[in-house]
């Protein structure tokens, strides 16, 4: 059986290992870095595909590591063509593979590789073992080889759906700002509440991360002062479920409706960067005083910002019998900030 690669966002490795060793058989932890998760598992490839906090899941062909920066020549020759039937036969047990694959060949700290030259003499390669056309558009093909090139190391492999697994059904609308699904699992992950209880996001956006807490097994509730952010959460709410995207509600985050001590957590992407043009003052100030009111004495505050420090002072002013934690995330070039409130 073949190692598996996941793909994983900067700063949720210990989440996502977490519901690896919680959601599949037998897991053997490889290795892990910020960027992704090796291990081994008995788990079904439809067991896999289910996990929620990963970016994407591959079968490693092979991983190869060198002294120095491995050059074109080295990529395209130390490619393992003779593992590529094995791959594609485990995962015509799983799914349907179509006549087309794509590749796609990424790379870190290393620039000197020449990707279109990689990218054609694979292509070829692939071609020829596995019979089938090569697609340049990944998002129309259903098999994705990928080549992911390191300083020291690279890495073979070939996606085990046919989309990454960061792809949600229910998410037909976006918004400016909007986390990548599997990001805004990890936050719920975070919070560390069970099935049932209830979790609320004043700053919904396109709802993504109610959405998630919903497929949890959560009581999600909140809204956003945004209008089309309003429909756009409900609408993406209502494909899990339509009594969940009635309790999103138009409010301002900063002086909601909501009862006093009623959620077990509050989970929120509060606008940050170029989302929007507020006084973050004197929204950090607010937001907190209102998310200590409406949050039971044993609740968990998560917040996702670009400003930790002002937002630090605020919610220690706001919750004082609280502990706090950060944690820095790394994707599309950004780096905010977790900041992670709980009692005690």
């Amino acid at each position: 059986m073949m190692q598996k690669l996941f793909y994983i966002t900067k700063g949720l490795e210990n989440i996502v290992e977490k519901e690896i060793r919680e959601s599949l058989d037998n897991p053997d932890i490889l290795e892990k870095n910020q960027k992704y998760i090796i291990a081994e598992t008995q788990s079904q490839l439809q067991k896999i595909t289910s996990l929620k906090t990963v970016d994407d899941a591959h079968l490693l062909l092979d991983k190869q590591d060198f002294q120095t920066k491995p050059s074109s020549d080295q990529i395209i020759d130390n490619y393992p063509s003779e593992k590529l039937q094995n791959a594609i036969s485990e995962l015509s047990k799983f799914r349907k593979l179509g006549d087309c694959f794509s590749i796609t060949v990424s790379r870190y700290k290393n620039k000197q590789a020449d990707i279109e030259e990689i990218e054609s003499e694979i292509e070829r390669d692939i071609s020829h073992k596995i019979n089938k056309k090569f697609m340049q558009n990944s998002k129309n093909s259903k098999i994705d080889f990928r080549v992911h090139l390191e300083q020291r190391r690279i890495l073979y492999s070939v996606r085990i759906d046919s989309r990454p697994l960061y792809f949600r059904e229910y998410r037909e609308k976006g918004r400016k700002g909007s986390l990548k699904p599997s990001i805004a699992a990890g936050l719920v992950e975070m919070a560390d509440v069970k099935p049932g209880q209830k979790i609320v996001d004043n700053f919904a956006g396109a709802g993504t991360i109610l959405c998630e807490a919903q497929l949890q097994g959560l009581e999600v509730y909140g809204g956003d002062i945004d209008r089309d952010a309003v429909k756009c959460s409900r609408e993406n709410l209502s494909n899990i479920s339509e009594e969940a995207s009635n309790q999103i509600k138009r409010l301002d985050g900063r002086d909601s409706p909501h009862p006093d001590n009623c959620f077990d957590a509050a989970v929120s992407n509060i606008p940050w960067g170029k989302q929007v043009d507020l006084n973050e003052v004197e929204l950090y100030s607010q937001t907190f005083e209102e998310y200590s009111r409406i949050l039971k004495a044993s609740g968990t505050l998560i917040i996702l910002c670009d400003n930790p420090e002002l937002a630090r002072k605020h919610i220690e002013k706001n919750f004082p019998a609280y502990s706090l934690k950060s944690q820095k995330l790394g994707f599309l070039g950004q780096n905010p900030t977790v900041l992670i409130a709980r009692p005690g």
